[in-house]
């Protein structure tokens, strides 16, 4: 054999020991990988088999809802890092698909705190409770931000918060929710616990008519956000002065922990957010759905109010036992003021009033006060500059007006923690949000028939003081329709109607303001007629004085603009009283004046009077008798729901 025969068999012999180094180390490189893939499509064939896709838990995790007419789902969640697969947002298969080798995926090559099992705590809990994951070695992925959110496993309950009506904030009209983790520690109230709160950012300067028609229409989106509840506490109680009521859950810790893992998973995702439906209330009610038995929102109409939530709250039970554990009033700075201010005597009520008309000349005075009443004074003005200068002054000039109330407050001992008792009805204690009524009435001009009327929300003048604000009427989507033998007609409808007496309790600056009424809509012109129908927008101040706990008198002066044949402008002048010496029944009394601007119409004297009976939450009887152009009675039976 040649020379140059041996070098090509050599080279031959060298070029496939080269290859086959090769492919082992191919092989031997890609061994793991085939190894993983197996590993995952393994899991995957067994979630298809149990069809975990298709599990409610699943859903309510990954906020699908179908679409109908076989248009598949679709997730409520607008944020593509929310998602694994990038079919996720419409495709539940996909999404588990992609959890579950996204949770198995080696630590390695993943950012920190980026791994699946950091970024959807909640998931992977719930994944592993369907797989039997015993068989292979699930990666151990550090989750240092997760871990820091679960306060190292010390969140040992959970807290549903009601922040009342905030007329300063159109997305808080009818009340908040915010849902707190609270820490185990010696503070029973778990001020440095976490609240998570649903919300929108509002652009600078919206209109609250702007708000609630771009809300209604799906034009905002929100967030769920975090902070300290000593921060919303002072945000809620004392800048906005708004009573908070805690409602601490029974959850065992399984549950809590469940909880927490799905709100890390939520912070900073994006859903669209509906005014009367998909708020903060519903956002919240979903979180919560995911750990009890029976769904904790209204199933049967298709709108969401924060009452709602508390209402149903009070009938779940988890194991037998109620779910609510306790619940707790959190007084605002002017609520406390108040109960502290009514529970002096006239004396130290004067050297209160002596000492707010010139705060800084003066010291509050008692003829030879105990120590006792001596510190009830000036706890009394330490509240009240508290809330007076949130709402109209400085912290400058809080500052100064407090400096030497406090150097007083230091020469005397310590009190006890106030148990403030003022307002003892939660929220739940009152009458559920939404209205049907049925009625019969006589009318000396159009004669007998019955009317119909639906208000979607929320209360009026009549309606029983607990869980609202105090002499308000609040209401949105508010439709009457009548009819007789003959005919049928609209008689009225309020897209909202909102009128505050503003009452002063104290009688002192800060203390209440004045009253105040928006309404727009549409309503016959006049009880005469039914084919007189007319659309507008009305507006009016005044004044109330309270007369006692639950009675008050007002006036008050109304503009409105229409457009009906007794011209597009008038105004009219009203007195009126409201009246609640039992809990059994409630009368309102309201008697105008109307005069129409440039207009051949005469004046139009109007009364009305409107009697409640009943103390149900969900029922009650209401009386009335009215006149404006023809006289009218009726009988209403009311169900709240």
């Amino acid at each position: 054999m040649s020379i140059h025969s041996v070098n090509q068999v050599a080279i031959k012999r060298l070029t496939g020991a080269i290859g086959w180094f090769v492919c082992l180390g191919l092989v031997i490189i890609s061994s793991p990988q085939a190894a993983q893939n197996a590993t995952v499509e393994r899991f995957w064939q067994e979630a298809q088999r149990a069809e975990l896709f298709h599990t409610p838990m699943w859903h309510k995790l990954v906020y699908y809802q179908p679409q109908g007419f076989g248009r598949g789902y679709s997730s409520d969640i607008n944020s593509a890092g929310f998602f694994l697969s990038p079919q996720g947002e419409h495709d539940p298969a996909a999404e588990l698909q992609a959890l579950i080798a996204g949770v198995l995926a080696p630590v390695d090559g993943f950012q920190p705190e980026q791994h699946a099992q950091c970024r959807f705590p909640a998931r992977f809990t719930w994944l592993q409770q369907q797989l039997d994951f015993s068989t292979v070695t699930l990666p151990t992925p550090a989750c240092e931000d997760y871990a820091a959110w679960r306060v190292n496993e010390q969140i040992d309950s959970v807290s549903l918060i009601w922040a009342n009506g905030y007329l300063g904030n159109p997305s808080s009209f009818y009340g908040h929710v915010l849902l707190k983790l609270n820490y185990a520690s010696s503070d029973p109230d778990s001020i440095l616990g976490t609240t998570v709160n649903f919300g929108v950012d509002l652009p600078n300067n919206e209109t609250p008519a702007v708000f609630v028609w771009r809300g209604l229409v799906g034009k905002y989106n929100a967030v769920f956000a975090y902070s300290r509840f000593h921060q919303n506490s002072l945000l809620y109680g004392e800048m906005q002065q708004r009573d908070l009521w805690e409602y601490r859950l029974n959850f065992p810790q399984d549950k809590v922990d469940f909880i927490v893992a799905h709100t890390w998973e939520l912070l900073g995702q994006e859903f669209v957010y509906y005014f009367a439906s998909e708020n903060c209330a519903y956002r919240t009610a979903q979180v919560l759905d995911l750990v009890l038995d029976e769904p904790l929102g209204n199933q049967i109409k298709p709108w969401t109010l924060p009452h709602d939530i508390f209402n149903n709250l009070m009938d779940q039970r988890l194991n037998g036992e109620p779910v609510v554990q306790a619940v707790r009033y959190i007084p605002a700075g002017q609520s406390r003021f108040t109960e502290l201010y009514e529970a002096l005597s006239k004396e130290q009520q004067r050297a209160v009033a002596q000492h707010i008309a010139a705060p800084v000349r003066n010291k509050p005075m008692i003829t030879r006060p105990t120590d006792a009443e001596h510190i009830d004074v000036l706890d009394t003005l330490l509240e009240y500059y508290g809330f007076y200068y949130a709402l109209h002054g400085t912290p400058e000039e809080l500052s100064e007006v407090r400096r030497p109330l406090v150097q007083q407050r230091l020469a005397f001992a310590p009190s006890p923690p106030r148990q403030f008792l003022r307002d003892q009805q939660p929220p739940h204690a009152g009458q559920f949000p939404s209205l049907l009524q049925a009625a019969v009435f006589g009318n000396d001009v159009i004669g007998t028939g019955v009317t119909g009327r639906f208000r979607l929300s929320y209360f009026d003048h009549l309606a029983p003081a607990q869980g609202r604000l105090p002499f308000m009427h609040m209401a949105m989507f508010d439709l009457s329709v009548a009819a007789t033998e003959n005919d049928i007609w609209l008689k009225r409808f309020d897209l909202v109607h909102i009128e505050a007496l503003n009452l002063s309790r104290t009688g002192q600056p800060g203390d209440g303001g004045l009253a105040w009424k928006v309404r727009l809509g549409a309503e016959q012109a006049d009880l005469s007629c039914n084919d007189c129908l007319q659309g507008f927008a009305e507006g009016g101040l005044g004044k109330g004085l309270a007369m006692g706990s639950d009675s008050a008198v007002y006036s008050m002066f109304e503009g409105r603009i229409n457009n009906g044949d007794k011209g597009p402008v008038s105004g009219t002048a009203r007195l009126g009283a409201i009246v609640g010496v039992q809990s059994w029944w409630k009368l309102h009394l309201d008697a105008g004046y109307r005069y129409h601007v440039a207009a051949d119409v005469d004046a139009e004297p109007m009364l009305a009077g409107r009697l409640r009976l009943g103390t149900g939450r969900r029922w009650d009887v209401v009386l009335s008798a009215e006149e404006h152009q023809a006289r009218e009675m009726k009988v209403a039976f009311s169900a709240h729901w």
